[in-house]
């Protein structure tokens, strides 16, 4: 077992980690008036928030929202932090990333700066150059509300020992209900924690994976190991309180492709669009090309560099080349970027 770490309550609440919190939890959101007026004085709420932590910080009511997403439209509830406590948590979080980053396992991807979807597909891409005969997927049924927070803590305490910054991580959960809410910004860290257990139990079984969030795909020459590892898989997740969806496969890779995220991936090589994704690609093109502004633009350039990686010349050639043009929306982008610049200014 790696050693502990402590002493890092004292690192939270530095006036340097508090004002690189403010600058980094403010980067990513939309430009709206808070945002603005926090980014031209950072100094001022850096101070609050040291002020806050060495003062016994508590947080505040959250408010909830409700979001349809992805293709399939599923039905998600958002709960989402004031502005100043998501700043405290960037600010406990800064400290913890780095020992987060060297207990993930290679294979874990999604929700972690520089393992995205790129990652995940690079690994699938390795087992194309000569796959393994059987191929296993699975998922965890409802795993960040179902995800206990108790669970958390004894990740969490098994990483760490120190009570005061411990105490910053268990206030974090309890304002998110007692188990991980979607819209936190320590949300996604503490999953792919509590999975890092289900990470290790895999190793230890022999089978290959990749891990998209909660999202296995696992490939072996023998189905009898991938029935052991799902199992195994299966009791480790029952251990916290979870469960593996009934809809769990193991399947030849010959017969049918692999799926994860926007691609199915055979074993001759092929990488194709799921087509749910495909359709509505096409209908999204089709549409901006009636009314294309920035807004449509970015959204259609999103789009295409999901399609560019994978083979897809025919459906370009098709569905996007001849009816819409990238060169206008690269030029009503950059025009609007500029715009947004040139106000900003004044």
């Amino acid at each position: 077992m790696p050693k502990r770490i402590g002493y890092l309550y004292e690192k939270v609440v530095s006036f340097d980690n508090c004002y690189a919190a403010v600058l980094e939890g403010t980067a990513s959101l939309k430009k709206t008036d808070t945002v603005k007026r926090i980014r031209k004085n950072p100094e001022k709420y850096a101070k609050k928030i040291q002020a806050a932590l060495l003062s016994g910080w508590e947080p505040a009511p959250c408010r909830t929202k409700i979001i349809n997403e992805g293709t399939q439209r599923k039905t998600r509830e958002l709960l989402i932090p004031s502005m100043f406590d998501h700043l405290v948590h960037v600010a406990v979080l800064r400290v913890a990333e780095p020992y987060f980053m060297k207990r993930y396992d290679f294979a874990s991807c999604g929700s972690i700066p520089g393992r995205g979807q790129k990652r995940a597909q690079g690994i699938i891409k390795g087992w194309q150059k000569k796959m393994p005969k059987y191929a296993a997927e699975c998922d965890v049924r409802k795993f960040f509300p179902s995800c206990r927070k108790e669970v958390v803590m004894g990740c969490l305490r098994a990483m760490f020992k120190d009570e005061r910054y411990l105490a910053l991580h268990e206030k974090i959960l309890d304002q998110m209900g007692g188990s991980i809410a979607i819209g936190f910004q320590p949300s996604h860290w503490y999953g792919n924690l509590v999975l890092t257990r289900c990470d290790i139990l895999l190793r230890k079984v022999g089978v290959r994976f990749v891990r998209y969030m909660d999202n296995y795909v696992m490939v072996c020459g023998r189905k009898r190991t991938l029935h052991k590892a799902i199992m195994a898989l299966s009791a480790e997740l029952a251990e916290m309180g979870l469960t593996i969806k009934n809809d769990w496969q193991v399947f030849k890779t010959r017969a049918r492709a692999i799926t994860l995220l926007c691609y199915r991936y055979f074993a001759d090589g092929r990488i194709l669009l799921k087509k749910r994704l495909m359709f509505h690609i096409a209908r999204v093109i089709f549409n901006a090309a009636k009314a294309l502004d920035a807004h449509m633009a970015r959204i259609v350039m999103s789009l295409i560099g999901i399609v560019r990686h994978c083979n897809s010349y025919n459906f370009r050639k098709a569905y996007i080349y001849g009816i819409i043009s990238l060169k206008l929306c690269r030029r009503l982008i950059s025009d609007a970027d500029k715009k947004c610049l040139l106000s900003g200014r004044t």
